[in-house]
């Protein structure tokens, strides 16, 4: 039985995957965090600490 080449490679199928996976883990986090932070009073040390941060 013979099998069809893919156009990529299994290794860079591989990788791509996991590099979409990773950018999807990333903003999952970044969105957590901004969800929770969001309703940090500004006179508190979080507050003040996450409005250097932010700009």
């Amino acid at each position: 039985m013979r099998t069809v080449p893919s156009r990529f490679p299994r290794n860079l199928q591989g990788m791509l995957v996991t590099a979409v996976a990773l950018g999807l883990v990333l903003v999952a986090f970044r969105t957590g965090v901004d969800l929770v932070t969001d309703d940090l009073p500004t006179t508190g040390l979080a507050g003040r600490w996450l409005a250097e941060i932010r700009g």
